[in-house]
């Protein structure tokens, strides 16, 4: 049921901009502050609650809505704060001086609560409002409480929200014109407005921190206190020397062997904290040299340094991400953010947030990721230290100013030590002199030997060697080691966590399996045989394994690219699709007798339809070298392309229909493949009786086929795909490292808890943990 409700409104203007569901607004608002909420003008609105009960209307009809007259007017248009109070319960939404979107909130008992974000130049509130509780959720959400908190900064840094503003907002917000008709068409800053917020951000490159000189870092290493104890020790020895004529020459070996430890103990320390250096130029390599930005509707290569907030930036297959941006035309891109995630699966990107989390949302992109498919249109939201690489490097390269365990026990043992022997020393000195000795022997036979005596020199010596030989050890290890005196710490650790893809496996997208009806051959073995065919190969003869072999090498999007600074090409594009094209390269060669590029020369591809994550396949046409002929190609989820197949391709290469005992064994077959962790690609194929350019003619709503409508969500393709062949699965996996089953059964038996943190589904998690030992008993699964 619908139920309307007559609530009282705070207006921002003067009454003449009366609002209702119906009407616009008679003028357009001022550019000024507005006054105080009792200053404003009171109107009756009507608004339409959608999907609300009778009971509920009656207890909505005591909610007072009110526009909060906090806010800053930005570009063109501004924001109202719409907040719901009943019951004791409040909440605003404002801006603050910077712009920036805020929420203030009295729980008390927050039965209801909407807040929504409105443009003053629209016509009318929504007539649907987004609640907690009761009401229907609504998009664009807006998440204020949880994700529109903002802060200032270089970069405009803070924390992330522009992952659920709609596109007029985002345009607002960094002051560049977006088409929202067509963001394609959009026209980004101007070059002068591009050149203020250079002035006022600066250039979009990573801060180095605060660099210590090398002298600097070296004579800090003698500030510690057992150092500067040792070194009193030494001095006083040669004082000694020097005070007895030069003739007591053991004072003298003693200080300068003290001074010859101590010297080594701090260089080693200080080699070891100064390769810390490399790690912050790593990060900063990440920036690309150039980017395609848009500045006064023109199109042109660009200093990624140069990139400013509000820039709008073309990504294309291959390109590294500038800054941190949000998209606002996407066109199939998938991004591969390992370098964030450490997660190798590609993500598709989307123009409206998928999730209220910044790093779940797909519709914001970080600095340093690689496109790997498609391409978009986005804006520059974050630049240089602001980006979350930024930030990775500020936390990576702040070795903090709170000493380690070790060096507060050391400390500690030195102060003990100190006092103790002061006291001693002291205790002798005074007996010394009450029974009649000489102060200066008192002082240097008594004092000075048992203070002397007490001092541990061979400490600090033993205990920076022990240090370097285990950073030397964990270096070979490609562990990381910033600080000596940290390692000490690692010996009491209990528990391990950690990342799954490029840590615990190889990050390396492999071919494992292939099965088609009749067959199921590992990835060595099924090279072996298509060798064997092209071998034995009779004229016309087709097979399971030829025409697998050549659905996986022609229906990819993997391109040949040169690498920056070098003339070398190598096959660019996602994980999965590129270790598709390692093994079948390796395939074509032994078939064919030709690289796979050659082959793909030799039947090139006349139509495409690339992957989409709401269709879930890939299609090409491509005109084959065999036959003369076009033939239809499909790669994607096994159970979508087993519904467009009406046959599948016997062990013979002979084509037979899909009946119950094809669907029991290739069930058996993709549970088995799923149940080991494994990622399994479905393949089929269709000779067409007609050219894809007739099929085209023939209907023209075939050529909607279309990857991605005007804001990124996946249509329909219009082309008719049915009456495939099934042809077979080739499966693939990220192997693990060799070295981790012995590395965690080693930290097993040192008592040492390792978990390992994925994002994958739990039957491939559990598949590894299996493979490297993580798991080693049954399992029960756990509702949380």
């Amino acid at each position: 049921a619908s139920s309307f409700l007559i609530a009282e409104l705070g207006i921002l203007q003067s009454a003449n901009m009366n609002m209702h569901n119906d009407n616009k607004p008679s003028s357009e608002p001022k550019r000024e502050r507005v006054p105080s909420s009792d200053e404003t003008e009171l109107t009756n609105i009507r608004i339409n609650f959608n999907n609300v009960s009778p009971g509920q209307a009656r207890e909505l009809s005591t909610t007072r809505i009110q526009v909060n007259p906090s806010y800053q007017q930005r570009g063109s248009s501004a924001n109202l704060g719409i907040n719901a109070r009943r019951s004791g319960s409040s909440s605003v939404l404002f801006r603050d001086e910077a712009g920036a979107i805020k929420v203030e909130r009295n729980n008390t008992n927050a039965d209801l609560m909407i807040a929504v974000n409105k443009r003053i130049s629209q016509s009318s509130l929504p007539n649907v409002f987004a609640s907690s509780s009761r009401l229907p959720v609504v998009a664009p959400l807006l998440n204020a409480e949880d994700a529109l908190e903002r802060t200032g900064g270089k970069g405009a840094g803070g924390a992330f929200s522009e992952h659920l503003y709609p596109l007029e907002t985002i345009a607002d917000h960094f002051l560049t014109h977006i088409d929202y008709a067509n963001p394609a068409n959009s026209r980004g800053l101007t070059e002068s407005k591009a050149g203020e917020l250079l002035d006022e951000f600066g250039l979009n490159v990573l801060t180095p921190p605060p660099k210590v000189p090398l002298w600097l870092l070296f004579l800090l290493q003698f500030t510690n206190l057992l150092m500067v104890l040792l070194i009193f020790v030494s001095c006083v020895c040669i004082v000694l020397f020097l005070s007895t004529g030069f003739t007591v020459y053991d004072n003298l070996y003693i200080g300068i062997l003290l001074f010859i430890a101590v010297f080594i103990t701090c260089y080693e320390t200080f080699s070891q904290e100064a390769k810390s250096d490399s790690l912050m130029e790593k990060f900063r390599a990440m920036v690309p040299a150039q980017a395609s930005v848009i500045r006064d509707g023109v199109m042109k290569p660009t200093d990624a340094t140069m990139i400013v907030i509000g820039d709008l930036i073309r990504l294309k297959t291959g390109d590294k991400v500038p800054a941190d941006c949000r998209i606002i035309f996407n066109n199939s891109m998938k991004v591969d953010q390992s370098m964030i995630t450490g997660e190798s699966e590609p993500v598709d990107s989307l123009v409206i947030a998928a999730d209220p989390n910044a790093l779940e949302a797909r519709n914001i992109i970080f600095n340093g990721s690689l496109v790997v498919d498609g391409g978009c249109l986005a804006v520059a939201i974050r630049t240089g230290d602001a980006t979350l690489i930024g930030t990775m490097v500020e936390l990576t390269g702040d070795v903090g100013k709170e000493s380690s365990t070790l060096k507060k026990d050391i400390d500690y043992f030195v102060k003990i030590v100190t006092v103790f022997a002061i006291i001693q020393a002291a205790i002798v000195f005074i007996v010394g002199l009450s029974q009649g000795y000489d102060p200066i022997q008192v002082f240097i036979n008594g004092f000075v030997t048992i203070l002397i005596s007490n001092v541990p020199q061979g400490l600090p010596s033993t205990v920076t060697a022990c240090l370097f030989i285990v950073a030397d050890t964990m270096g070979k290890s490609n562990v990381f080691v910033k600080k000596l005196d940290v390692i000490e710490t690692l010996g009491s650790c209990t528990l391990i966590c950690t990342d799954k893809t490029g840590t615990l496996t190889q990050n390396l997208m492999t071919v494992a399996n292939l099965w088609s009806f009749g067959a199921r051959r590992v990835a060595d073995e099924f090279v072996e045989a298509v060798g064997e065919e092209g071998k034995n190969k009779t004229a016309g003869s087709v097979s399971q394994a030829q025409t697998l072999l050549e659905i996986a090498s022609l229906n990819s999007r993997v391109a040949l690219e040169s690498k920056e600074g070098s003339s070398e090409l190598v096959p660019n594009g996602d994980a999965t699709e590129l270790g598709l094209y390692r093994f079948v390269s390796a395939g074509v060669l032994a078939r064919f007798n030709r690289k796979i590029e050659e082959f793909r020369a030799a039947n090139p591809k006349v139509h495409e339809i690339p992957f989409n994550s709401a269709f879930k396949w890939q299609m090409t046409v491509h005109k084959m070298e065999s036959t003369g002929k076009q033939t239809l190609f499909l790669k994607g989820a096994p159970d979508v392309l087993l519904g467009k197949c009406g046959s599948y391709m016997d062990k013979d290469g002979s084509i037979k229909p899909i009946d119950a005992e094809f669907q029991r064994i290739y069930t058996a077959a993709y549970e088995d493949f799923g149940g080991n962790g494994e990622r399994v690609l479905g393949f089929a194929m269709r000779p067409m009786a007609k050219t894809i350019e007739e099929e085209l003619a023939a209907d023209p709503k075939y050529k909607e086929t279309l990857r991605t409508d005007m804001i990124g969500k996946p249509t329909d393709s219009k082309h008719p795909i049915t009456d495939l062949v099934f042809v077979g699965l080739i499966t693939l996996q990220d192997p693990p490292r060799d070295e981790v089953p012995q590395a965690i059964r080693e930290c097993h038996e040192a008592g040492v808890k390792v978990v390992m943190v994925t994002g994958d589904h739990p039957l491939t998690a559990a598949a590894i943990a299996r493979k490297i030992g993580l798991i080693t008993k049954p399992t029960r699964d756990v509702l949380a």
